[in-house]
């Protein structure tokens, strides 16, 4: 089968003008459209094949092969990725997902974000309480403000 190089040059060329993340994004995303396999894919065969590869990540780490580990970690973002343009499909935007997780991050760890010197134990206790709060209901958005 020929292929034409030119056009496909053009097409990486214009997925590939942003950050390295919104780079693969819109690659997985132009594969989910544009290729037969990526059409049929479902959350549990990426689910199956993240599961796959977050293995193969591990044991490269564990092997010391920093170049195989980088490679198979390329795998698990591609997965990852994946998931996130099937979530958009299903109504829940990236945008959402990052947001929300940002916003998790600093309502369980905002001397992070002052920033303030903080020894792990203590990090670890403030962590706790902090999500202790989050699962009760009483700590939302960033966390600026704790519900009675």
């Amino acid at each position: 089968m020929e292929f034409d190089y030119k056009k496909i040059k053009e097409t990486i060329s214009k997925l590939s003008e942003s950050s390295d993340f919104e780079k693969i994004y819109a690659h997985v995303k132009w594969s989910r459209a544009n290729s037969g396999c990526g059409k049929q894919e479902t959350f549990h065969k990426r689910i199956k094949e993240l599961k796959s590869e977050l293995v193969e990540a591990c044991e490269a780490f564990e092997s010391g092969n920093k170049a195989h580990f980088a490679e198979e970690l390329g795998d698990v973002l591609w997965d990852l990725m994946f998931l996130f343009v099937l979530c958009e499909e299903e109504g829940t935007s990236a945008e959402k997902i990052v947001n929300d997780r940002i916003a998790k991050q600093v309502r369980r760890c905002p001397h992070a974000y002052e920033p303030r010197d903080v020894s792990f134990p203590e990090e670890l206790k403030i962590w706790k309480a902090r999500k202790k709060l989050e699962k009760q209901g009483k700590l939302t958005g960033y966390g600026f403000e704790i519900k009675d």
